[in-house]
Formats: structure tokens, C-alpha cells, sequence
């Protein structure tokens, strides 16, 4: 049985899922009219094992300024989890210049987003009789918001950066949970335009009916391509 089963389906949680989901990457990726188009795939992992990627999506954002960023994606989980949202927000920018070629660099997010998801263990914590079973998670409606942080150190064409995050979400017959994760990674920029970006950290979630379960670790990996002038965030 893969490992995201063992984590959720085989410890009978109960759950609204994660509105946003994977992290963005460093918070200066992009300015003033620019436009970015991407996408992000993630998965679980141990110290030992990691699954293959089972949730992303794709992701567009814009450079309203160079401090103001409207962005929205989609957060789809289509094996293990289960979910399909999708969600839209801002994140507000900062950066101070530590040298002539190192600067650091901050944001703060805030957005909402729906869809369909959730799991309810309608007969119990564990699977076993038809009345253990989840129910269908097509069948539940969510919705919620997130709210975080990011902060991260730019060197040239090389960033890192410490991300964290708070999801609450609700659906349709299950309790409101709360997602809280932090992540970090790094983030390479091939000329003006394309970005790479590997990460990873750590979530756990909690509702009335669970309590909480985790953390839990995950990886995740990020594609964008930048269009428009150079960049440039004060």
C-alpha cells in the first residue's frame, strides 16, 4: 500500500483538504507587469522512502506592482487524498539589499479558493464493514482560505527560501481542519524566464473530529516560466 494511504486513508481520518496545498517558491520570482505561468507536482516522504508525486497543479500570477502580486492555481489530488480545488489570492512584497548582489526578500499571502473534497469516516476510525468506508469525496463541496509568509535570500540567478502557511477549509459533512505546513527550498533561474525550484518540509492538520494527526513530511518541485521586463522588487 502506498505511503499517502498508509498516512490518510488507513488511519480512518476525517478531513476538509488543504485549499492551496504546495507552497510558492521565493517571493521576488517575478515585478511590475510581469506575467508567470507554472506548475508545481509534490509528494509525501520519510527518511527512508517518498512516493511519487500525487498532488499539484498548474498556477498563473501577475505583477499588479512591485510589491503587489495577484496569482491563483489549482490544487488537485486525484489518488491519495482526494481533492480538486481551486484558488486565487495576493502576496505582498518587501526586499532590502544586503550587497550589491544579495539582497533578502519577503511576502505575505493571503487568498481563498473552492472545490470539491474531504473525507468522513462515516462508521468508524478504521476501514472494515461498508458503513467504515469514506464517502465519495465528489460528493462534498469545500471551501476556505489560506494565509502565510515567506522570506528568502537572492544571490544572482540562486534563491532560498522558508515558507510557512496556514489552510482552514470546511466541506460538506466534514468538520473545518486546519492545514498549518512550513516549507523551504531552492530556486535557479535560467535568464529572465524559466525557473526551477526543489523544496520540501513538513504539515500536519487538526479538526474537532481527528485531533491531530502529523506532521508528516513532503517534497515538491516547480516549473514557471516568467514573461515580461526585468525583474525588479524594491
Amino acid at each position: 500500500m502506498r505511503l499517502c494511504l498508509l498516512l490518510l486513508a488507513a488511519t480512518g481520518c476525517t478531513y476538509s483538504p488543504p485549499i492551496r496545498g504546495l507552497h510558492a517558491g521565493m517571493p521576488d520570482r517575478i515585478g511590475r507587469g510581469q506575467v508567470e505561468i507554472g506548475g508545481a507536482a509534490g509528494g509525501f516522504s520519510t527518511a527512508s522512502s517518498a512516493t511519487a508525486p500525487t498532488t499539484g497543479g498548474p498556477h498563473v500570477a501577475w505583477g499588479w506592482s512591485d510589491t503587489v502580486v495577484i496569482e491563483g492555481g489549482a490544487n488537485l489530488n486525484f489518488i491519495e487524498g482526494l481533492w480538486a480545488t481551486t484558488w486565487a489570492g495576493v502576496r505582498l512584497l518587501r526586499a532590502k539589499s544586503l550587497s550589491h548582489e544579495l539582497r533578502l526578500v519577503g511576502d505575505l499571502e493571503l487568498g481563498a479558493g473552492f472545490g470539491l473534497g474531504g473525507r468522513v469516516y462515516e462508521g468508524g476510525p478504521t476501514p472494515g464493514p461498508p458503513a467504515a468506508q469514506p464517502a465519495p469525496w465528489t460528493s462534498r463541496w469545500t471551501g476556505g482560505f489560506y494565509e502565510g509568509l515567506g522570506i528568502g535570500l537572492r544571490w544572482r540567478w540562486l534563491g532560498a527560501f522558508l515558507r510557512v502557511r496556514l489552510d482552514t477549509s470546511g466541506s460538506t459533512g466534514a468538520p473545518s481542519t486546519l492545514w498549518p505546513s512550513v516549507g523551504l527550498g531552492l530556486e535557479a533561474r535560467a535568464g529572465q524566464h524559466l525557473v526551477f525550484g526543489l523544496g520540501g518540509g513538513a504539515f500536519t492538520f487538526w479538526n474537532e473530529n481527528s485531533g491531530a494527526i502529523g506532521p508528516w513530511f513532503f517534497y515538491q518541485a516547480t516549473v514557471a516560466l516568467v514573461f515580461g521586463g526585468k525583474q525588479h522588487v524594491p
